[in-house]
């Protein structure tokens, strides 16, 4: 089990450090890690994880990170995630935290 939440944080690490805008493929970040593709699937599986789900919760970090820290427009944040705009950006960030990235920029700059 630990070995398995190694590998998630050596994951998360490669991911924030890589380009965000084109996270690399299963496979790739599989050769990254120096296990197999299958290997790589079977144990995220067994955390009860997707490559995908990683990849939208380090994106759903380094949102909350992006928007915390800086006066950033919401638009050049939602290109640094990788996402394509500003549209596809709120929806997803809406989905990981029940309000667009406005709300929450202005909740956390009222300190609400």
């Amino acid at each position: 089990m630990i070995e398995q939440k190694n590998l998630v944080l050596r994951v998360s690490r490669s991911l924030l450090e890589l380009n965000p805008l084109i996270p690399p493929t299963t496979s790739k970040m599989a050769g990254l890690m120096n296990i197999s593709g299958r290997t790589f699937q079977r144990k995220l599986t067994e955390l009860g994880l997707s490559y995908r789900e990683l990849v939208n919760k380090i994106r759903h970090e380094k949102a909350i990170a992006l928007i915390e820290s800086s006066d950033t427009p919401l638009s050049t944040v939602a290109y640094e995630l990788g996402f394509g705009d500003l549209s596809s950006f709120s929806r997803a960030f809406k989905s990981w935290t029940g309000m667009s990235p406005r709300q929450y920029r202005n909740t956390q700059a009222s300190g609400v």
